[in-house]
């Protein structure tokens, strides 16, 4: 089951492009309770920050967009957010998954300046 979810996440497909979302910050909270600040460039790029550590981000991590539906990945793809983002734009939930077959939930909230 772990292996179709993660092959689900690798093969959902990006034709169009919706709302925007570059220029902003997300605070996602991992099922463990990981918090992780996340930037998200206009060139598909993010920038993140691990509370209580460094910030990190490259080219390797990228994000997509397709309506509502986005997926953003570290380190080429190892680790794999794929989520919805609600109709005001302003919360994000759905699952996260590595090349291990591990797997765990995620929110995330707009942060607002």
């Amino acid at each position: 089951m772990k292996k179709l979810l993660f092959v689900l996440l690798l093969t959902i497909p990006f034709v169009g492009f919706g709302q925007d979302i570059s220029g902003t910050g997300w605070k996602i909270t991992d099922q463990d309770g990981t918090q992780t600040i996340y930037l998200f460039e206009s060139d598909g790029t993010f920038t993140y920050l691990r509370v209580k550590s460094d910030v990190l981000g490259d080219e390797d991590e990228t994000w997509e967009l397709d309506g509502n539906k986005i997926i953003f990945k570290h380190n080429d793809g190892y680790s794999i957010y794929s989520g919805t983002i609600n109709s005001s734009w302003d919360f994000m939930s759905g699952m996260r998954m590595n090349t291990k077959g591990e797997y765990e939930n995620f929110s995330g909230e707009l942060i607002k300046f």
